[in-house]
């Protein structure tokens, strides 16, 4: 069975609100039968930071840990609706103690060039505005009007 079937079931299972399981037709296949907002945000996060690994490979195949860090959740924050915009502040774990020194510093200012990176990157590729749920005055299929013709000839 798929990974993915297989936490959706877990985490359909556990998570309030989200008793979205029902039996089909033919009684062999779970099917859902609400949307659970919790849920779909959680495979948002998980394919953000999927397709972000894959770019960080191809375009920052050397950088620190930090950077992968800071690259990877500026991924995952556009891919929820973030603007993309590099936070005022690194994460908490570089706030400690231990972490106000001039490696300190250079570990955040890593983090936040990796930030800035990513969420440039992300914002370029326009997938992430395909997790969105389509209206009817939306063009079908385009993330943007002129997209799909203009270069990528769809």
């Amino acid at each position: 069975m798929p990974r993915a079937l297989v936490a959706y079931l877990v985490l359909a299972g556990i998570l309030p609100g989200c008793h979205a399981l029902t039996r089909t037709k033919t009684d062999t296949w779970p099917q859902a039968r609400e949307y659970c907002r919790d849920v779909d945000e959680m495979f948002a996060r998980n394919r953000a930071a999927r397709r972000a690994i894959v770019s960080l490979r191809r375009c920052h195949p050397s950088q620190n840990c930090d950077f992968r860090s800071g690259y990877v959740q500026a991924y995952v924050d556009v891919a929820v609706g973030g603007s993309g915009e590099v936070p005022p502040v690194p994460p908490e774990r570089y706030w400690k103690s231990c972490r106000r020194d001039p490696e300190g510093h250079r570990e955040a200012a890593d983090w936040f060039a990796g930030y800035a990176a990513g969420s440039q990157r992300a914002l370029a590729s326009t997938w992430h505005a395909y997790n969105q749920v389509p209206t009817s005055g939306s063009t079908a299929g385009c993330p943007t009007a002129g997209y799909c013709t203009e270069n990528h000839g769809w």
